[in-house]
C-alpha cells in the first residue's frame, strides 16, 4: 500500500526522502522559511504577464528548474536520474503540475496574488474529494463537512462584487484541480523514486507538455498564447523564478527528511500571509474584509483535514 502523503498546499509537493534525523524545529523553519519565499517567484510571474503569456512564463520556469535540478541530480544520484521510473507515472506527474502552474500563472494576469493563491488552496479539500469519489477511499461526515465548508470560503473570495467575479476566478480553481491530481499520483509515486530524480523528471515533462501547449496555441492563432522573444531585461527575471523555485522546493525536501509531513504540511499556509504583503508591496493590492474571511474560512479547512488524515494515519498504525 502506497504511504500517504498529507496534502499540504504548497505549489509543487516533493517526494520526501529517508528521514536523516528526528528535528521537528527545524523542519517547521526550513519549510517556514520555503513557503515564505515562494510568493515572490507569483509576483514575479505576475509582473512579467503583462509582456508575456502565461503558457510562456509556465514553461520557462520549468525551464530554469532543470537547470538548477540538473548538476544536483548528477551528483547525488548519477545518470539514472535521466530515466523516468516508472515512466508513465512521472509524465503524468509533471503533466499535471504544468497544468497547474499554467492555469496559476494565467490567473495572477487578473487578480492579486492572494486572492489567486487563496482559492488555489482548496486543493488539500479536492484531493479529500477526489480521493473518496474515484479512489474509493473512505471519507467520514467530519472531512466531507470541512471540504464543503472550504468551498464555501472559496465562494465568499470569489462573489459578486469582489472585483474577481467571473471567469478569471475559474482559472484558480482550475488550477487546484490538476494540482489535486498531481498530488495523487505523487502519493502513488511515494517510495519508488528518489526526489532528485522526480523533480527533475518532473521538470522535463512539465516543459514538453507545456511546450506542445505554447505550439498549439501558436499554430491556433490564439493572440498573447504563443511565444514571444524574451527581452533582455527580462531574462534575470525568469531566472529568478527558476532560483527561487528550486531553492524554496530544497527547502521543502529538507523540511521533510527532518520532520513528519504531517507535522510541516500545516506551516505551508504561512504562504498566504507572504503572498498577502507580496501582493501589496508590489501592486498595491489589498484583500478586503470579506476576502480575509474567506481566506480564513479556507486555511481552517486545509488545516482540519490535515490534522484528521493524521489522527487517522495515527490510528492505522497503532492497529
Amino acid at each position: 500500500m502506497a504511504r500517504r502523503i498529507p496534502a499540504g498546499p504548497a505549489p509543487l509537493a516533493p517526494l520526501p526522502p529517508a528521514p536523516v534525523a528526528d528535528d521537528p524545529r527545524t523542519g517547521i523553519a526550513l519549510m517556514a522559511i520555503g513557503v515564505i519565499v515562494l510568493p515572490v517567484m507569483d509576483g514575479i510571474a505576475k509582473y512579467l504577464g503583462a509582456s508575456y503569456g502565461p503558457i510562456q512564463i509556465a514553461m520557462m520556469r520549468f525551464v530554469t528548474q532543470i537547470l538548477f535540478t540538473l548538476p544536483f541530480a548528477l551528483w547525488f544520484v548519477g545518470l539514472r536520474a535521466l530515466v523516468p521510473r516508472p515512466f508513465w507515472l512521472q509524465m503524468l506527474r509533471g503533466t499535471l503540475i504544468g497544468a497547474a502552474t499554467m492555469f496559476f500563472f494565467a490567473a495572477l494576469r487578473f487578480m492579486p496574488i492572494a486572492e489567486t493563491l487563496a482559492i488555489f488552496f482548496v486543493s488539500p479539500l479536492l484531493v479529500t474529494a477526489i480521493s473518496a469519489l474515484i479512489l474509493r477511499e473512505r471519507v467520514g461526515v467530519r472531512r466531507w463537512s470541512a471540504v464543503v465548508i472550504g468551498f464555501l470560503g472559496a465562494m465568499i473570495v470569489i462573489r459578486p462584487g469582489s472585483g474577481i467575479f467571473g471567469l478569471p476566478a475559474v482559472l484558480p480553481l482550475c488550477a487546484a484541480t490538476s494540482f489535486a491530481f498531481y498530488l495523487i499520483v505523487t502519493r502513488q509515486l511515494s517510495g519508488r523514486s528518489d526526489p532528485w530524480s522526480t523533480n527533475l523528471q518532473t521538470g522535463f515533462s512539465g516543459m514538453v507538455f507545456l511546450l506542445l501547449v505554447m505550439l498549439v496555441a501558436d499554430l491556433l492563432g490564439f493572440e498573447g498564447l504563443g511565444f514571444i522573444a524574451i527581452r533582455t531585461e527580462h531574462w534575470l527575471h525568469f531566472l529568478a523564478i527558476g532560483v527561487i523555485s528550486t531553492a524554496g522546493h530544497l527547502l521543502m525536501i529538507m523540511a521533510l527528511a527532518r520532520a513528519p509531513a504531517s507535522t510541516v504540511a500545516p506551516i505551508g499556509y504561512l504562504e498566504m500571509p507572504s503572498a498577502a504583503l507580496v501582493g501589496w508591496i508590489g501592486f498595491g493590492d489589498v484583500p478586503d474584509f470579506w476576502a480575509v474571511v474567506g481566506i480564513a474560512v479556507i486555511i481552517s479547512s486545509g488545516l482540519y483535514v490535515s490534522w484528521r488524515e493524521n489522527q487517522l494515519a495515527r490510528k492505522a498504525r497503532a492497529r
